[in-house]
């Protein structure tokens, strides 16, 4: 779970940054649509923190979950 939360915060970052340098680029297409690429990284990362908290309580009950993080295989 830990590894799927940091791979969608890595994958925002990167998307984050390759739209801020298009728009340092003074790319038309990207001026035009910025507040909905925007809006959509804030909408699947609340998606994902939806999902996780979904997912812990599940993972708890079935007892693979440690103090603090997943219990290891």
């Amino acid at each position: 779970m830990m590894e799927i939360k940091i791979e969608v915060r890595r994958m925002e970052k990167l998307s984050s940054e390759q739209h801020l340098a298009r728009l340092r680029d003074g790319r038309i297409e990207s001026l035009r649509t910025s507040s909905i690429h925007l809006d959509m990284l804030r909408d699947l990362k609340r998606i994902n923190a939806h999902i996780v908290s979904v997912a812990y309580p599940i993972m708890e009950e079935a007892g693979l979950l440690s103090d603090s993080r997943v219990v290891s295989a």
